[in-house]
């Protein structure tokens, strides 16, 4: 819903994070875009796509909930906006592409 030009990467690749980079997810309950928390280090990146809001370039990441990449303690507020929008293991959260990111 959120997504425009979508590219699959398969497999996935790992991009480096070279500066800390905001992890987001987007409720489509509310079509609200929540940021998790931010990243540093190796990304798994399944697809490319823009943002259909704003046009803005955009890697998805696969992100277990509470689990990966250090962000074990997100908000209660968002974890609960994902088990209402049916998400209590996983979810499919974006980074923006910027020059923090750096492609494999």
């Amino acid at each position: 819903m959120q997504q425009i030009d979508r590219e699959v990467l398969d497999p996935p690749q790992i991009y480096r994070v070279v500066r800390r980079a905001p992890l987001f997810w987007f409720d489509p309950a509310t079509g609200q875009t929540l940021e998790i928390g931010t990243l540093i280090g190796d990304i798994p990146v399944q697809a490319r796509f823009r943002l259909r809001s704003t046009g803005e370039a955009a890697l998805e990441v696969p992100y277990r909930i509470n689990n990966d990449f250090g962000l074990t303690a997100i908000s209660e507020a968002v974890r609960s906006r994902m088990e209402a929008a049916g998400y209590t293991v996983n979810v499919e959260a974006f980074v923006l592409e910027s020059d923090a990111i750096q492609a494999p």
